[in-house]
């Protein structure tokens, strides 16, 4: 007898029951999406030191105790700001700015010489 096998009992019985038990589930991740501006209160009060205060201008943080009453990440609004002209910087277009900057500069540096040295050699 096996120690998995019930006293007096079938060995296939519990080779059975023992393939249908169910397996443990594991636990669902929470929503980590962005939070309603509703399901946060306006006024909070702090558990600690009973101050009401406005979470979202302190981020979600009692003023006086600084105790963390309401996750940052439910009172923080982050707005990811992706443009055309961020999409193409980030591409790799950063160094065909840079060159024209630079063009711009030698271009602005050259006529300011220019016309210092005309100035000089008028007088």
């Amino acid at each position: 007898m096996t120690p998995s096998t019930p006293k007096g009992g079938n060995p296939a019985a519990a080779a059975a029951a023992a393939t249908t038990l169910p397996a443990a589930t594991p636990p669902r991740p929470a929503q980590s999406g962005p939070v309603p501006p509703s399901a946060v209160p306006r006024t909070v009060v702090c558990p600690i030191c009973r101050t009401p205060f406005h979470p979202r201008t302190t981020g979600g943080q009692c003023p006086v105790c600084f105790e963390q009453v309401v996750p940052r990440e439910q009172v923080v609004r982050v707005i990811p700001v992706v443009t055309p002209v961020r999409a193409y910087l980030a591409a790799g277009g950063w160094r065909l700015v840079l060159l024209v900057l630079l063009m711009v500069y030698q271009v602005a540096m050259f006529i300011y010489l220019w016309h210092w040295l005309a100035t000089q050699h008028l007088l």
